[in-house]
């Protein structure tokens, strides 16, 4: 009994064009009913026939509403909500994220969304950097001052000594101080110091070098540059040299002096600082 009425519900939905007949005899099998009827009377999803299945076999869930599975077999139509709803003609809206709800959204270029603690608004950069369209920051001009950089951001080292020098003669080293960079550098090299006796004809020049290894070369300016004479000294002088690339690592740099053998050089002092490259 239970066959034959299977039979026959498989006679109607082949009818209909929803399932295809699945023998080629011109009566049903047994075989049929197993492929297209499911136990339960459930139409074997595989059976099918393609297209037949159209919008108006299906019930309508409502506007803005889909069917959602439960996980026990049973599909039920649910209206979309959350950080997203649907219309009826299907348009996606994205109201929340996190299902906080995002403000009126200005897509004006540069601008990026910002929690305010409820919710997230649309706001322009502003203040100390700017960013772009393409999500590119630029610190702006003059955002940066030193209390803005932690110690260490600019490296620099000192030394003094007032052990006085006499009769400092061609080629004579005044300073060597060790200087350790983690990135490449411009140096900055200041000396100073009080020349207390120059007699008449004499001299002292002074250069800055940076020894890298076992190789020496000039800061700018290369050559010595005239730091004290007969006529110019007992008071304290200022020499500032630069050098724009130095490489990371370890380095010593040297205040040589040149002096035709009869200059006396006092209290002196140097500072090294280490700006970017």
């Amino acid at each position: 009994m239970r066959s034959k009425t299977l039979a026959l519900l498989l006679v109607a939905v082949i009818a209909s064009g929803i399932v295809l007949a699945v023998s080629a005899q011109s009566q049903i099998t047994a075989a049929d009913i197993a492929k297209a009827i499911l136990p339960g009377g459930i139409i074997n999803p595989k059976a099918i026939a393609p297209g037949a299945i159209t919008p108006d076999h299906l019930a309508d869930p409502g506007s803005g509403a889909i069917f959602v599975g439960d996980g026990t077999g049973s599909a039920a139509a649910k209206t979309v909500s959350g950080d997203a709803v649907i219309n009826g003609d299907g348009k996606v809206t994205i109201q929340k994220i996190q299902d906080k709800p995002i403000s009126a959204t200005d897509v004006t270029s540069g601008r990026i969304l910002i929690a305010n603690g409820t919710g997230w608004d649309s706001q322009d950069v502003s203040g100390d950097i700017d960013i772009d369209s393409n999500g590119i920051a630029t610190i702006q001009n003059n955002a940066v001052d030193d209390t803005d950089l932690v110690g260490g951001a600019i490296p620099s080292w000192f030394n003094s000594s007032t052990t006085a020098m006499t009769d400092i003669a061609a080629d004579t080293e005044i300073f060597n101080q060790s200087i350790s960079l983690n990135r490449p550098a411009k140096l900055i090299i200041i000396f100073s110091g009080n020349a207390t006796d120059v007699p008449a004809g004499n001299y002292l020049d002074i250069k800055a070098q940076i020894k890298t290894g076992g190789t020496a070369y000039d800061a700018t300016p290369a050559n010595y540059i005239r730091f004290a004479d007969s006529t110019n000294y007992g008071t304290y002088s200022t020499a500032t040299f630069y050098n724009t690339s130095v490489p990371a690592g370890d380095h010593y740099v040297l205040i040589v002096g040149n002096g035709n053998g009869a200059a006396d050089l006092g209290a002196r002092a140097l500072t090294v600082i280490a700006l970017p490259a």
